[in-house]
């Protein structure tokens, strides 16, 4: 019984193995260009507060305008209160 249940756990075990190397296998053989857009270009805009430009998809939304940091969206506010 003993020799079943090491021909068991060892059979389980070059399963596992298997599995997980065809899994690297796989994200090896992904090309770049189908990966999650890493190579797409991204527009750069200019902050309406400081004049700096950034990606627009790592902008900070205030209604319609888009700034490059939380601080200058804040500063935008303080100056339209004023």
């Amino acid at each position: 019984m003993n020799k079943f249940f090491f021909w068991l756990g060892a059979f389980a075990l070059a399963w596992i193995i298997w599995k997980i190397s065809q899994r690297f296998q796989n994200v090896r053989r992904t090309p770049r260009s189908e990966k999650s857009g890493a190579d797409k270009p991204v527009a750069m805009i200019r902050c309406p507060v400081c004049g700096s430009h950034f990606p627009e998809d790592e902008a900070v939304m205030s209604g319609q305008k888009k700034y490059c940091s939380e601080r200058c969206r804040t500063q935008a506010r303080k100056s339209r209160s004023r």
